[in-house]
């Protein structure tokens, strides 16, 4: 009720007319608290709160709402004593949320809402991002999975906005590739979208830095060459979804490799991937 009212509240009087500061203050504490919550579902409610808080007193200097958000995402979370090992969980899932959040309110800019569709530029890219390339060195989960999943929807937001920081996610894509390879179904899943939404970019890129830009397709083909080779072929229980997404997603990113291969290469993969007859005869990992 909370986000539908923010989101409509905008949608009508514009940006111009922010929400009430007291009551925003509010629902911002509280979701920010929110961000603990141990139910997935939730903490992705209370991000997409604080993100469109965020959006929606963005252009209000007064409002303590953008500043107190960043606060909390540019925090550098503390070392647990020994007597808060116990809350090691809690502290992961609120991780997680920040790392959401950033990616978050980098697409509440892109697609504009609720703003009727008018999207803008988000001018906190240089705060957002930063931040959640720090999180590349917390290694548990759900803070790797989440991390990889902001990183993916910052690149769909921020397009060529993103440039400046798509040879550090590149090779945080790769280093959580090679590091679940086979064994996580939804990293593979998470990764390939990532994948694809940075070939997007770099097949669209006018990029005045060539080395930087052959070593960011370097990367990105390795990506794309280890991805392909996921193939689902059994029914299984658990996150086997995720593999066929996985599958189905590094396929959809052939048209914009298309440009940096082959078009042999690139076809035989995608027919090998359609042919009945192809039973991983390639030598096609199976997940």
């Amino acid at each position: 009720a909370v986000l539908a009212y923010v989101r409509e509240h905008v949608r009508v009087r514009g940006l111009k007319a922010s929400p009430p500061a007291q009551p925003m203050e509010q629902v911002m504490q509280y979701s920010l608290a929110g961000l603990k919550e141990p139910n997935p579902a939730l903490r992705r409610l209370h991000v997409e709160i604080l993100a469109t808080l965020f959006f929606a007193h963005h252009q209000h200097p007064d409002s303590p709402v953008v500043p107190t958000i960043l606060q909390q995402i540019s925090a550098d979370a503390p070392a647990p004593t020994d007597a808060q090992q116990g809350r090691e969980a809690e502290r992961l899932r609120e991780r997680s949320a920040m790392a959401l959040l950033c990616g978050s309110v980098l697409r509440a800019f892109a697609k504009g809402w609720p703003q009727g569709g008018k999207s803008a530029r988000c001018p906190y890219i240089m705060n957002l991002v930063p931040s959640l390339l720090k999180l590349a060195k917390e290694t548990s989960q759900p803070v790797r999975l989440w991390m990889l999943y902001s990183l993916h929807i910052s690149l769909e937001a921020a397009q060529v906005a993103f440039a400046p920081f798509l040879k550090d996610t590149l090779r945080l894509a790769t280093a959580h590739l090679l590091a679940d390879f086979l064994e996580s179904p939804l990293m593979l899943w998470v990764v390939a979208e990532l994948t694809r939404s940075a070939a997007k970019i770099l097949a669209s890129s006018n990029s005045s830095d060539m080395d930087l830009y052959e070593e960011n397709v370097s990367r990105l083909l390795v990506l794309w060459k280890v991805l392909r080779h996921v193939s689902y072929v059994t029914p299984s229980a658990g996150d086997a979804f995720a593999t066929v997404r996985a599958e189905v997603v590094i396929m959809a990113t052939a048209q914009s490799v298309i440009k940096f291969l082959p078009l042999r290469d690139v076809l035989s993969t995608v027919d090998s991937k359609l042919s009945p007859a192809s039973e991983q005869q390639d030598g096609s990992e199976v997940c």
